[in-house]
């Protein structure tokens, strides 16, 4: 696609990615290599004819998205990976670059402001940046040698963002040739130079960040040499489209997101330490770090906008992240792509489409955030939400219309004590009699199995013929002392039973235990109900402690729940989630 260009001579990780591939030609890889042949034809075909960078853009973004989500799919999983319609990526640039102006007197083409994206994937920020009125000509080789910065941590999406914006780079500058007073060949067109471009770094944005992070030296200096060089910048705006991931379905995954202590001690610090929700891990979502990355990142001056998952808007979860932003920062700018999937009914049908297509189902927002150090008092929050029963299309035709937060019409918000934005709660709220303490004597969450297909039955025969094959397997392992990989048609693993296999301990099935259970509402199961072959069954042992006791129990739908609020009387062992 790009042969004009000799990228591996020039990019410094590529250089040493070649060393490698030099080194494993040794091996005589050529039979894996045949299977992909097919597969190249096929982007020579879709190449030929294609005659400037755009097309090309095109075409191996789409490619790479197909291709990865294939062939690296828990990759995909893990880091939450999602491509941005380009309607997006230009509104947030052309948001920044505005805000900017009116908050600093500065826009994204002037002296010293550096544009930083930290989670670059196939580098559609930056070359649609290039590619906008939004550089001035003068300023674009300065811009591009200096001031503009993308991180990536996947290799073949580092390759394809180096390759993009490197060629995007020599497109604009030979369509600006008579502007810029460059030379000519002979033919009247731009005497074509490679130009590198300085600002890209292979890196995990997080981990490079964190306190006392260590470099590879040894394996990729010059990369190195310019993460070093980022971090001692005074970045003044980061865009993007963070990773979204909040973790792995199921131990049995094995695709565990990584911990980073420093970032999540901030989080646990500040969003954490003042929400009033029990359980607070979808606070260390990837893109909530990538939120308190950035706010780091900037220090006390500077513009984040970011696309991202909207679920903090409205969660009650996140009501001590919304209290720190409206601290945080001096204006707050958001946009409401809503799509919101996990809903039902008429209510789905309301959040209209998604705009990521496949990529999410959750509700997507365009956020702005703005920290002025001249400005004074809580944040101002400007709100606009897209619309009701709008198609995918629909939404970003929208926002492609409005270009940029100026043409939009917020309603402005006034943050509650509570930090409650969008729904606020009755004030008369906390003198209520509390169902649970309080009218009832007991409360507990339903039986939390992460194994539910072979601890839930339709026959009680089934269910302990299932769970006679599991428990033979699992103790095998324990006999053998050794951790299998992860075969979810023998077992399902968990923490608990890999501690379990850890210490030695064995397990035996006793039929006494199999219940009747409320799996989903009118739906009832058998269930072996044994607090070892279960995650956590809570306090559900003391509210029904025997099938000869009879006890009644409220199902009430917890807070936050993607389902709406509704409650229902059982009589059974209640799953979690009903």
């Amino acid at each position: 696609l790009f042969d004009d260009f000799d990228f591996t001579a020039h990019n410094p990780v590529a250089r040493t990615m070649e060393l490698m591939l030099a080194s494993l030609d040794e091996h005589n890889l050529a039979a894996e290599q045949s299977k992909l042949d097919r597969f190249y034809d096929s982007v020579r075909r879709r190449a030929d004819g294609l005659d400037n960078a755009h097309a090309k853009q095109r075409v191996i973004v789409e490619l790479y998205d197909r291709f990865f989500s294939a062939a690296f799919s828990r990759t995909v999983d893990r880091l939450g990976i999602v491509y941005t319609p380009v309607e997006i990526v230009d509104f947030i640039l052309q948001s920044a670059d505005q805000v900017l102006r009116a908050e600093f007197g500065q826009g994204l083409t002037d002296r010293g402001v550096h544009v930083l994206d930290g989670f670059a994937g196939t580098g559609t920020f930056l070359t649609r940046l290039l590619m906008s009125d939004l550089i001035e000509p003068h300023d674009l080789a300065r811009k591009y040698a200096y001031e503009l910065h993308a991180n990536e941590m996947v290799l073949l999406a580092y390759y394809i963002a180096a390759v993009n914006i490197e060629t995007i780079y020599a497109d604009v500058r030979r369509e600006l040739a008579p502007v810029l007073g460059e030379e000519h060949d002979d033919f009247g067109d731009t005497v074509p130079t490679y130009e590198p471009f300085p600002g890209l770094v292979l890196t995990d944005t997080f981990q490079s960040y964190e306190d006392g992070d260590r470099d590879d030296l040894h394996i990729f200096p010059e990369n190195n040499e310019r993460i070093a060089r980022q971090r001692a910048l005074p970045i003044t705006v980061i865009v993007g489209n963070p990773p979204y991931s909040v973790g792995q379905d199921s131990a049995n995954d094995d695709n565990a997101n990584q911990s980073y202590p420093t970032i999540d001690a901030a989080i646990r610090d500040t969003y954490a330490a003042r929400s009033t929700a029990t359980n607070k891990n979808s606070l260390y979502d990837s893109y909530i770090r990538a939120i308190k990355w950035a706010s780091l990142r900037i220090k006390d001056r500077g513009v984040i906008a970011f696309v991202t998952n909207g679920g903090w808007l409205d969660a009650n979860t996140a009501d001590g992240m919304r209290l720190s932003l409206a601290e945080e920062f001096t204006a707050i700018h958001v946009l409401n792509l809503r799509g919101n999937q996990r809903t039902a009914g008429e209510q789905s049908r309301k959040e209209g489409g998604k705009v990521f297509g496949g990529g999410s189902r959750a509700t997507v927002a365009v956020t702005v955030l703005v920290k002025n150090p001249t400005a004074s008092g809580p944040a101002v929050v400007h709100y606009t939400d897209i619309g009701d029963y709008l198609t995918r299309e629909e939404k970003l035709a929208r926002v492609r219309e409005a270009a940029s937060l100026a043409e939009l019409d917020p309603v402005l918000l006034e943050p509650n004590a509570h930090g409650d934005w969008l729904t606020k709660r009755a004030e008369d709220f906390e003198t209520f009699a509390p169902l649970a303490d309080g009218v009832l004597a007991l409360r507990s969450n339903g039986v939390k199995s992460n194994r539910d297909a072979w601890v839930y039955g339709s026959s009680r025969g089934g269910l302990l013929e299932r769970l006679e094959d599991m428990v033979t397997y699992y103790n095998a392992q324990v006999a053998a002392g050794v951790l299998p990989e992860p075969d979810p048609a023998r077992i399902s693993w968990t923490d608990s039973t890999r501690a379990d296999l850890a210490r030695g301990r064995t397990y035996a099935l006793e039929p006494a235990r199999v219940r009747v259970a409320t799996y989903r509402p009118f739906h009832r199961q058998r269930l072996y109900f044994d607090p070892t072959l279960l995650e956590r069954t809570y306090r559900l042992p003391a509210a029904f402690p025997s099938p000869r006791i009879n006890n009644t129990g409220f199902y009430v739908v917890g807070p936050g729940s993607d389902r709406p609020f509704s409650s229902l009387a059982v009589g059974d062992v209640p799953d979690l989630a009903i």
